[in-house]
């Protein structure tokens, strides 16, 4: 470390401004550091006895649990599609969760896949 740069190697010196304890002192306490998670987008379609059963009720109540933005939907055919967008991880979270449903649902299938992060929405619908 510190070797090109002609001055050698230098000890670091934290701020002693930054997190003063209280009651004095200004000792520095640490870094706070913020994790920016990759936000993703997911579209996924639902097969099985999933209309009737409350599964956007569901949907909307577990996405809203996690963060989740985007909106959910019967479709004609009678399945449900859902589009969720949030951190990777809690969007996993949610497919996994589609592929059990509520209990009163049988899931036979879940389709999904990525698309591009637009951060479009502000928060969760149930879309008619």
């Amino acid at each position: 470390m510190g070797e090109g740069t002609g001055g050698g190697e230098q000890e670091f010196q934290p701020p002693t401004s930054l997190f003063p304890r209280k009651g004095g002192g200004g000792k520095f306490l640490g870094v706070v550091f913020y994790v920016d998670m990759e936000k993703v987008r997911a579209r996924a379609i639902i097969e099985g006895r999933v209309q009737g059963v409350f599964f956007r009720y569901h949907t909307q109540d577990m996405a809203l649990q996690l963060g989740l933005k985007g909106w959910v939907k019967n479709r004609r055919d009678g399945r449900v599609e859902a589009v969720f967008e949030g951190n990777k991880d809690k969007v996993d979270q949610i497919i996994q969760w589609c592929h059990r449903g509520p209990s009163e649902a049988r899931v036979t299938k879940v389709h999904f896949n990525w698309e591009d992060y637009t951060g479009e929405f502000e928060d969760f619908a149930i879309n008619y």
